[in-house]
Parts: structure tokens; sequence; C-alpha cells
């Protein structure tokens, strides 16, 4: 007599189960490995990893405001390592160096930290690959950008450019010279790092020498015939109100200083709390806001050190 065969239950830790990796760690790829860590991971249907070079994600377009200093780079970060563990992904540090599609393998470059190499190449299989590389600046071969120019396309980079501006601005109070910045760009993000150099100078006046505001001297540079030019309804006020430190709004400039610019301001912050609510849920999100507004009653309005 032949007996029935029943296949031993596997739970779903002990069986192979899919790995899906996710390269780069920015606004598309985070929140991707965080859907698929809670969908998957938690439930233990596939092995959900993420890969970027940085060990922290910041909202790309909070970039300029961290170069200027008139946000804090340090309490905006989200560390990978941290969050991977919350939402059931694996982080591995990393930069992709190749791709062999047939094996279904990935190869990593040697990852490096204070110029110490900290992992050499590695090799990982994958079920599902998704490249999440994101976007640079373009700087349209213009001549010059390339030897001279800072670009903020990274934490890193950001970071870079404001610990400059800052020299130059104590270099300003100190010997009273102009602060002479240079902007390849007058689209939306060139205006508003323009923008928001002009609330950081207005605010850096407060803690000092009140004429700072008028040694700053900003210069967009832009092929195009007018700044803003793919906002057709913004690019005819811009220009000639850009001056009064205002910030683009749906309506353009608002003069009366930056103050009066708290509409494109405010658009700004909730694609931001957006953000952050998809990645960390309304509770924590809430909390992040609060933390936000009680360090803002402590702390500078801008970045000193």
């Amino acid at each position: 007599m032949n007996l029935p065969t029943t296949r031993p239950q596997v739970k779903p830790a002990e069986r192979e189960v899919p790995r899906v990796v996710v390269v780069g760690g920015g606004v598309a790829g985070l929140i991707l490995a965080t859907r698929l860590g809670h969908l998957l991971g938690h439930r233990g249907l596939a092995r959900v990893s993420l890969i970027d070079r940085s060990w922290i994600h910041v909202w790309k377009p909070m970039l300029h405001t961290f170069a200027a200093g008139t946000w804090n780079l340090y309490e905006q970060q989200v560390q990978y390592v941290a969050h991977a563990r919350t939402h059931h992904f694996e982080y591995i540090p990393g930069q992709l160096d190749a791709i062999d599609r047939a094996a279904r393998r990935i190869r990593l470059a040697p990852s490096q930290m204070a110029g110490e190499t900290i992992a050499g190449a590695r090799e990982l299989g994958y079920d599902v690959l998704i490249l999440a590389f994101g976007s640079r600046a373009n700087d349209f071969s213009t001549p010059g950008v390339v030897e001279h120019c800072h670009f903020i396309d990274s934490p890193d980079q950001a970071d870079a450019f404001n610990a400059q501006m800052r020299a130059h601005v104590v270099r300003s109070f100190e010997q009273g010279g102009n602060i002479d910045i240079a902007i390849v760009g007058g689209g939306a993000t060139g205006v508003e790092l323009a923008a928001e150099l002009c609330r950081m100078v207005e605010l850096a006046a407060g803690y000092g020498e009140a004429d700072i505001r008028r040694r700053l001297r900003l210069t967009l540079l832009e092929s195009a015939p007018h700044i803003l030019n793919a906002f057709p309804e913004l690019s005819a006020s811009a220009a000639s109100q850009l001056r009064a430190f205002g910030t683009p709004g749906r309506f353009g400039f608002f003069k009366g200083a930056f103050i009066k610019g708290r509409f494109a301001q405010l658009s700004h912050a909730l694609l931001y709390r957006g953000h952050q609510v998809s990645l960390h849920g309304p509770s924590r999100a809430a909390l992040l806001w609060l933390a936000e507004r009680i360090n803002a009653l402590v702390q500078p309005n801008i970045r000193i050190s």
C-alpha cells in the first residue's frame, strides 16, 4: 500500500527566499526598500538589500538649503543602518562597479572611509535588481564650471560649499570685504539657492554687523533669455524682485524680505513632510517635526560652525 507523502513544513526564515537588491538610496530607492521591507522582508518572503556609497540619506531638494546653512544637515539626515533595521531590510555600503546579467550577480567597488579601505571588492547575487541612481547636475559644457565650481549633488558637496561660504562670511565680518558668489544656472535650484543665500545673510546680520546685507553680491549665469525660463509665469517678475530677498512662489517673488516668501517655503515643507511620512509613518514623522520645532527654539537660525 502506498502511503501519501507530505513535504515537511519549512519556516520562511529557513527556506531559500528571493533576493531583491536596490542600488541607490535616494528618494525613490529608499522609499522602495522601506516598502518592500514591510511587505516582503518582515514576513520572510524576500531578502531586501539596499546599496549606497553614502551612510546617510537626505531629501535631495533640500541640498541647496544645507549649502546655504539655513537648514541643518545633521538634523535632517536618515542613517541607513538604523532605518534598515527598523524597516526589515539590510543596508550594504558600497558603490556598483559591474553587473553580470547572465549570472545575476553584481560587483561592488572597494569601500573607503577616512582614506582607509574598510571593505574590498565584493560580489552579490540577486533575483531582482533595481537601479535607482538618481540624477546629477548637468554643466552643459559651460567653460570653467568643472574646474572652478562647486556642485551640490550630495550632502558632502553641500557641506563643502557651506564651509567655504562661511569662511567668506567670517572674513567679511572681520575685514569688511564683499561676499561674491556666482551661480551657474538660473533654473529653480539656482534661483532657490540665491534666495536662501540672501536669507542666510539677512539672518547672519543679527549676529554681527548689519551692513553685511549689502556685501553679498550674487551673480546668476543663465544662457536662456530669462531666469526660471521653464516657468514663464514666474520669470517676468522674478528677475526684478530677487534683490528683495524673496523666495519663488506660485505668483512670483514676494517683496519685503524672506519673511513674505513663506508661501513657497510652505509648499516645499509640505513635500518634505510627505517624504518623511513615506519613510517613517505618520507618528514618527510627527515626532521628528516636533523635535525640529523644539530644537529651533534653542539653536541658531543658521549654521554658524
